[in-house]
């Protein structure tokens, strides 16, 4: 099964932004240029010190070649490199191939402690002359350097010369990997360690997102667990009570909205009753249309309320395009200006259907009250990407760019419209209410004097 390379980068987006893949890497750099610094350090420091030591080394070489004469007396040199672990091969220096002559790799030895020292050319790195400035005076001309990538040493006596170099080679690689590994090994361990108790000591950070992301969804019930005394415990417990205060003066509010239309609707009702037993008059549909029209605002507050818990739950369910437009027609049964372009009408989306009807219920309710009488209300359904858009567009006279962002808000009515058409003022906030519920944005566009389009564009959340 492929998968979808727009998740792959999301998950890689939402991987980086995290807090501890940031405190991850951050440990990871800091490591290395702590051991990175820690190793430079030291080779720093022991750079001088080996110098003088390479020195002195230097010097009992000298002296060591010197006391076995020339031409050398092999039996000294057998004593010496025995007791040394070291290995040795003299040349004559008309025949030392290693300094004067490296393509002759057979060139005639005087005498060797093995027949295959030295196997390559001798390259040279640090001589007599660079261990003057330690005030060391070397009698003999000594060179350290490398042979096969190893360390060696080669002394100048009179007319030989002698390479020496260490019994077993390998001894010296195998000697520095404990070092290395213990080196690379505590500072996994480190690392492992460091990022074990990071996210032991930071999970509450991860349980108060978890509960931010429950409490977005509505949940103003459940309680971010409390692990430990600490400064995230004394913030986890902030964050819970917060929340039980939130929900508790969001229950009074809704609790005391309902009380006061209770309270209202039963004098309305006494009023239709009394409007009904008194004779006609002039003035009785005046009256009875009052009488709704308080009845109505009553119901738009009560549904507003409703919309303004930010922590709402939507009923969500699956429904089809086809199936959604036609419930709003069916709110229209006697208008025939609508023109809907549908090219959405196969697609599934799951929403709150009742909720979003009535926004674009509103749209298009507004539509007609503000649209020239003989042109066409235009209801636009189509996909843009990952979004879906309900567009419905009039042919009015448009708003005025400083007045678009007022009139989502509640009980706001322009000036030229007042006397106009009839309304409260809450249709487009509850329209904006509901798709913001949704994750959703109203995008409005108007000029003057040729109309306006009115956009929800919602994510798609199919089934």
């Amino acid at each position: 099964m492929l998968q979808n390379p727009k998740n792959n980068f999301y998950l890689i987006r939402r991987i980086r932004s995290s807090l501890f893949f940031r405190l991850s890497t951050l440990i990871i750099v800091f490591s290395i240029i702590l051991v990175a610094g820690l190793v430079w350090g030291f080779r720093f420091s022991f750079d001088r010190q080996d110098s003088i030591l390479d020195a002195h080394e230097a010097y009992f070489y000298s002296n060591m070649v010197e006391s076995w004469g020339s031409p050398p007396d092999t039996f000294k040199v057998i004593k010496d490199i025995t007791n040394l672990n070291l290995q040795c091969a003299i040349y004559n220096i008309e025949n030392d191939y290693s300094r004067f002559n490296a393509t002759e790799k057979n060139s005639p030895k005087y005498w060797s402690s093995s027949s295959n020292f030295p196997s390559d050319v001798f390259y040279y790195y640090q001589g007599t002359e660079d261990f003057k400035r330690y005030n060391v005076n070397i009698p003999l001309h000594v060179e350290f350097g490398l042979i096969s990538d190893l360390p060696s040493t080669a002394v100048e006596f009179n007319d030989y010369v002698f390479y020496l170099g260490y019994s077993d080679p390998d001894d010296t690689i195998q000697s520095n990997m404990p070092t290395y590994l213990l080196a690379i090994s505590l500072t996994i361990i480190f690392i492992i360690t460091l990022s074990f108790f990071t996210r032991k000591y930071l999970y509450p950070v991860q349980l108060v997102k978890n509960r931010l992301l429950r409490l977005e969804d509505g949940d103003l019930e459940s309680q971010i667990p409390i692990l430990g005394e600490d400064e995230l415990a004394i913030l986890s417990k902030g964050i819970n009570k917060i929340i039980l205060e939130i929900n508790s003066l969001i229950n009074q509010k809704h609790q005391l909205l309902l009380d006061v239309s209770h309270e209202l609707r039963s004098p309305l009702a006494r009023m239709k009753l009394l409007l009904e037993m008194i004779p006609k008059h002039t003035n009785k549909t005046k009256l009875n249309n009052e009488v709704s029209l308080l009845e109505g605002m009553i119901s738009n507050l009560l549904l507003s309320d409703k919309l303004s818990i930010p922590y709402k739950n939507l009923n969500l369910s699956s429904i089809k395009i086809n199936s959604l437009i036609d419930n709003i027609m069916a709110m229209f049964p006697d208008e025939n200006r609508i023109i809907i372009n549908n090219i959405a009408d196969n697609i599934e989306i799951t929403v709150d259907t009742l909720k979003l009807q009535l926004a674009i219920r509103n749209l298009i309710d507004n539509a007609i009250k503000y649209n020239n009488s003989i042109d066409d209300i235009i209801f636009d359904i189509n996909i843009e990407g990952n979004n879906i858009n309900f567009k419905v567009t009039d042919f009015g006279d448009g708003i005025e760019e400083k007045d678009i962002k007022r009139i989502v808000e509640p009980f706001i009515r322009l000036d030229k419209s007042m006397n106009k058409v009839n309304g409260f003022g809450i249709g487009l906030t509850i329209a904006k209410k509901v798709i913001k519920a949704h994750k959703g944005k109203l995008i409005i566009v108007s000029n003057i004097n040729k109309g306006s389009s009115f956009t929800l564009s919602l994510p798609i959340k199919r089934k």
